[in-house]
């Protein structure tokens, strides 16, 4: 079965090419602190991932970043910016709940600082609840917008950093691209929800 690729490409040219998803904000620190393969990961795992991402929320500042979805532009006081070519982020939730692996597209749920609510800790606190609730398509409000589209931009004014399917990669700015149905997997012939079940 054929699936997509998401590739993202740096501003000096060079590209990294990946399966699940790619980040840019809070939650790419954290894998650059922890690192792909680092001490604490492997002795902690997933909680290593969450004590450090809850450390990084309480002190996060938002960076005031343009992002363009298929031509479509708009500015955000972005906390984080999840590029999905599947549905499950870390194990843990469905971020791009709407991603299908095999659709040509890209999935971008976004968590934005909104007004003053989302610069203080209880609002960033409830963005993260809502991140670990999953089904941002359908919860598009509160400082969380999400699109869909073939190329995305991401263009903060201040550089941050960006992780691809939980490994550090570089720096923003970053365009991502999908290369459509460029892998091809094996996969148990029943119906996948992941998919759309349309074979060439």
């Amino acid at each position: 079965m054929p699936v997509d690729v998401g590739r993202v490409t740096f501003d000096d040219g060079t590209a990294r090419r990946f399966l699940l998803m790619c980040s840019v904000g809070l939650d790419a620190e954290v894998v650059r602190r922890i690192g792909g393969g680092g001490l604490r990961k492997r002795i902690f795992g997933r909680a290593a991932y969450i004590g450090a991402g809850l450390g990084r929320l309480v002190r996060a500042a938002p960076t005031l970043t343009g992002i363009e979805v298929d031509g479509a532009y708009a500015e955000h006081d972005l906390y984080v910016a999840v590029v999905g070519n599947t549905r499950l982020y870390g194990g843990i939730t469905e971020l791009t709940s709407a991603a299908l692996a095999d659709d040509g597209q890209l999935d971008v749920a976004t968590f934005s600082a909104r007004r003053f609510a989302g610069r203080r800790l209880p609002g960033r606190l409830a963005l993260g609840v809502r991140a670990l609730r999953g089904r941002l398509d359908q919860r598009r409000r509160g400082g969380v917008d999400y699109a869909r589209g073939a190329v995305v931009r991401i263009a903060p004014q201040t550089r941050l950093p960006v992780q691809a399917d939980g490994e550090y990669i570089g720096e923003t700015p970053i365009t991502i691209t999908v290369e459509p149905r460029a892998l091809h997997v094996l996969l148990a012939p029943d119906p996948n929800p992941l998919l759309t079940g349309e074979v060439e």
